[in-house]
């Protein structure tokens, strides 16, 4: 799974624009037709959201209305908040949840439902914990929620957090012995939230290295893939190796992992990070990474520990990648990152075939990525932040797997110049609507003077209409691709 940032460079709220009045549910007007999730005095940061059975939606964040701790709100279809205003805590206790206002991982249990993974201090040291919701918005893990890696030397962090279809959940974690971090991955099931690789999991590495970066993708089969970046080259050199680890949690490839190599010339693959990865479809996976000239770079890891090829694009992006995914339609990966290239800072998006990397859309992208998506029928909605002199606003576009742009929409833009140089609205978050659009959540700060940092969400249809249509959308029928990938 991505690892997500928050812009808050760009935010400077001063003397911003007092926002829309509260609503029942969300509307088509542009400017006033967002719901308000969360309005609490104090920062709500670093927010994370996720699909739920019957088109509802989960949004959890980190909040500081009293101390760091974690809050969690329900969405219905029409935008009407299910629990309580301003959502509730999703863990009972008066301790820490969310060290630097950090909602850490929200990811779907494949059922309706969502799980929550957060660093947790309620033992006085930073552990990992977790909570399961049904649709509903009810707790399934009890009220304080459970241990998921546990370290009772120290403190742990928590890396990359991933769900399979067969009922479990895995976690990448690692813990630091300083000038060294060893990184584990446990195994959970999701019905009872039970740790089933005993207290803390599967050790993966750390011998004489400094390991991050990982990111984990199931292998289909109740196992998992963990990548990751370490130095055992040298203090100062980063290189990409893996592990295999069967649904027992048995190492399937050579202790502390088997190294990443290109498979022209044979060299392990160098990179500082590994952003995110997804499953190939046929029982590997494919990771995106930052080489040391930070180009968009991805690899496919076959299950005999093989790279099967690795692809680097002609965009050069000091600021990020930001999104990653397999469309549940063709299979087919998509990237969207943002980029200095070819003048000036934009968002760019790829779509490459799984078994090849081939690029459908070219070495150099389209201009039309974004912080967030999520797929439709055919191709994509991306939701991009787009700030100016005088407004800022987020902008919603539908790209098809052809490359065609279908539409732009969404234009949140603030009503009224910016002062002090800030913007209104930061850090959007996407999540299928269950009808082939998308509901985003974001940051929003034109109420700073009076309750700090908010968080706002709309619905954009599949047809571009936002929040309640004026119109019947014509959504594409569930399993038709416009334009399926050819045979690679």
């Amino acid at each position: 799974m991505r690892k997500h940032a928050l812009i808050l460079a760009l935010l400077a709220p001063l003397g911003l624009a007092l926002p829309p009045a509260a609503h029942a549910g969300w509307t088509n007007d542009p400017y006033n037709g967002m719901v308000p999730v969360c309005t609490a005095d104090g920062e709500q940061a670093h927010l994370r959201i996720c699909r739920l059975a019957y088109d509802r939606t989960l949004v959890a964040w980190g909040d500081e209305r009293d101390f760091p701790r974690l809050y969690f709100q329900i969405l219905d279809a029409q935008g009407i908040p299910q629990l309580q205003t301003n959502g509730l805590p999703v863990v009972d206790g008066d301790w820490i949840t969310a060290w630097g206002n950090i909602m850490s991982s929200l990811v779907s249990d494949n059922e309706g439902g969502g799980v929550a993974v957060f660093e947790d201090y309620r033992s006085g040291v930073r552990q990992i914990y977790g909570q399961r919701f049904d649709s509903l918005g009810n707790p399934l893990w009890g009220a304080t929620g459970l241990p998921m890696a546990i370290w009772a030397g120290g403190q742990t962090g928590l890396k990359d957090v991933t769900t399979d279809s067969l009922g479990n959940g895995f976690i990448a974690w690692s813990k630091n012995l300083n000038p060294v971090n060893e990184i584990f991955v446990q195994k959970f099931d999701l019905a009872t939230g039970g740790r089933l690789w005993g207290e803390g999991g599967i050790r993966d590495c750390g011998d004489n290295a400094l390991c991050d970066y990982q990111q984990l993708v199931i292998d289909g089969r109740g196992g998992v893939y963990d990548a990751w970046a370490d130095t055992r080259s040298g203090w100062e050199d980063w290189h990409l190796y893996a592990q295999h680890l069967d649904a027992a949690g048995n190492a399937l490839w050579r202790p502390n992992g088997i190294p990443i190599r290109d498979p022209m010339g044979g060299n392990i693959l160098p990179g500082d990070a590994l952003t995110d990865g997804v499953p190939d479809g046929l029982g590997g996976g494919i990771w995106v990474y930052n080489p040391p000239i930070p180009y968009v770079s991805a690899f496919r890891l076959l299950p005999v520990g093989r790279v099967a090829w690795r692809v680097t694009c002609d965009i050069y992006f000091p600021i990020g990648i930001w999104a990653m995914l397999r469309h549940p339609q063709d299979g087919t990966v998509w990237i969207s990152c943002e980029a200095n290239w070819p003048s000036s800072a934009d968002y760019y998006i790829f779509r490459l075939a799984p078994r090849t990397g081939a690029p459908y859309f070219g070495e150099a992208g389209l201009s039309w990525g974004g912080n967030t998506m999520a797929a439709t029928g055919d191709g994509v909605i991306t939701v991009r932040f787009e700030y100016g002199a005088d407004r800022s606003r987020l902008k919603a576009r539908r790209v098809t797997s052809a490359g065609a742009l279908a539409w732009q929409a969404f234009p949140a833009a603030l009503d009224g110049p910016i002062q002090g140089g800030g913007s209104a609205f930061a850090d959007p978050e996407c999540a299928s609507d269950g009808a082939d659009g998308i509901v985003c959540a974001w940051i929003d700060l034109r109420n700073y003077a009076q309750t700090g940092f908010d968080i706002y969400a709309q619905r954009v249809h599949y047809d571009g209409q936002l929040g309640s249509p004026t119109a019947p959308v014509q959504s594409q029928p569930e399993g038709q691709i416009a334009n399926p990938p050819p045979a690679d």
